[in-house]
């Protein structure tokens, strides 16, 4: 009997699904694939807001399932980071400051 045996049987479906989809973009990402990532935080905002709803009885398994998850997002983190370029390995890559720059609120003149 594992962890989520507990959760109602769409929950424990999403969250299932959603750690396998982690998991295949952290083996895409080792073998130098790229991946689209761009559905990943409305699915894990949805899994949350489902999550939330879950009673009483189901929220030691959903807490066990978002821990994993938690884990290996944390894994597909690192793979990606130990794939982007460095300023020593050649790769040309924009300094974070420019990248977070593109992002920052225009100033107001005064």
């Amino acid at each position: 009997m594992n962890a989520e045996s507990g959760l109602n049987g769409g929950l424990a479906a999403n969250l299932a699904a959603l750690d396998r989809s982690v998991r295949a973009a952290i083996a895409a990402v080792e073998t130098g694939e790229a991946i689209d990532a761009t559905a990943l935080d409305a699915a894990i905002r949805d899994l949350c807001a489902e999550a939330a709803q879950a009673g009483a009885g189901e929220r030691d398994a959903v807490k066990s399932g978002l821990a994993r998850l938690e884990r290996n997002l944390g894994r597909l983190a690192t793979a990606i980071r130990a794939r982007m370029p460095s300023p020593d390995d050649g790769r040309t890559a924009a300094p974070p400051a420019r990248a977070a720059a593109a992002y920052a609120k225009p100033q107001r003149e005064h």
